[in-house]
């Protein structure tokens, strides 16, 4: 099957998901122990991680646990239940400004979601579409239904109800509990989610404020940025290759090489750049050892960190260490 070749997710859009599974007497240290998953820090709520790899993930409770435990699993989402994602949405003064923010960091979460917000006549439209295909599962566009509603339902208050709300899915009970939806026009099995609500509701400041920045939550567009953050959240025994990533991405690494070329740069290079990066930062923050320092930075010894170091710097760790 066709995969979304090179979206990403945020590792905190998988912890509802463990929650229940944990809940449900699931191990899930050995089900991320398992062929497929061992590369990267699924655990890391700050890692960033393939979107082909949680599809296989979703794919494999869906096989040992059965459609029940997904079911479950698609209700227990919230913005809440996200580490640092309800945060940076309500870092926001008013209502209109959360909503950008709702849109943005979960346009970032998975990297293929794309939501707007636009006046149409008397009524403001949000808009959010996934890029589905024959890959993808009812819940997980009930996940991304549920944690928009729930957004909105934040930003305004405890009574506040959109007017219509289209939905493309074709299944109610997925979001059953979000609202009474008697009192609303739910369209079901449409091209996208659309809710519309009066646009004097935009004005409204919030309840609550978070205090993380929403610009500090998500993840990037780019190839070689993905990549960059696909380093950071290998685990430290993982080679850092080019096979090993474009495995992940269900892809070829000639397909990963060209789209690196379209950004004026290579697999090497990026690897390069983070490492060096990587070094400084935990040379000048951190009282880890050089040899601990090389293993995160997924060097085979700590002398082939020292020749490297030298290449990029003109000294080595120890000295680079001592003159800051």
């Amino acid at each position: 099957m066709k995969s979304r070749s090179f979206d990403v997710v945020r590792a905190a859009m998988l912890f509802p998901t463990f929650e229940v599974l944990e809940k449900s007497g699931v191990s899930v240290n050995r089900l991320l122990n398992s062929n497929g998953f061992r590369a990267f820090q699924f655990r890391d709520p700050c890692a960033t991680v393939p979107y082909p790899l949680v599809s296989e993930l979703w794919d494999r409770i869906l096989r040992t646990e059965g459609v029940e435990v997904i079911e479950v699993i698609s209700r227990a989402y919230s913005k809440d239940r996200i580490p640092g994602w309800g945060a940076a949405i309500l870092s926001h003064p008013t209502v209109l400004a959360a909503l950008k923010a709702g849109a943005s960091p979960s346009r970032r979460t998975f990297s293929s979601w794309r939501a707007g917000l636009e006046l149409r006549d008397a009524d403001a439209v949000y808009t959010s579409r996934i890029n589905l295909n024959s890959r993808d599962r009812v819940w997980e566009a009930a996940i991304a239904i549920r944690l928009t509603l729930d957004t909105f339902r934040a930003g305004g208050q405890e009574d506040w109800m959109p007017t219509k709300i289209d939905l493309p899915l074709n299944v109610p009970s997925m979001i059953d509990g979000l609202f009474d939806f008697e009192a609303v026009d739910v369209r079901f099995g449409q091209d996208a989610m659309r809710l519309y609500f009066d646009p004097i509701i935009l004005g409204e400041k919030l309840r609550d404020k978070g205090e993380q920045d929403a610009s500090s939550f998500g993840v990037p567009d780019l190839t070689s940025a993905k990549i960059f953050d696909l380093l950071q959240s290998l685990k430290p025994d993982c080679r850092p290759s080019i096979e090993v990533i474009a495995e992940s991405f269900e892809v070829s690494p000639r397909t990963i090489e060209r789209r690196l070329e379209q950004e004026n740069t290579t697999f090497r290079g990026v690897l390069k750049t983070w490492r060096t990066g990587r070094a400084l930062e935990l040379l000048q923050n951190s009282r880890l050892s050089i040899e601990e320092i090389s293993t995160i930075l997924h060097y085979s010894t700590a002398s082939h960190f020292h020749r490297a170091f030298r290449s990029w710097t003109g000294m080595t760790p120890g000295q680079y260490r001592d003159a800051m």
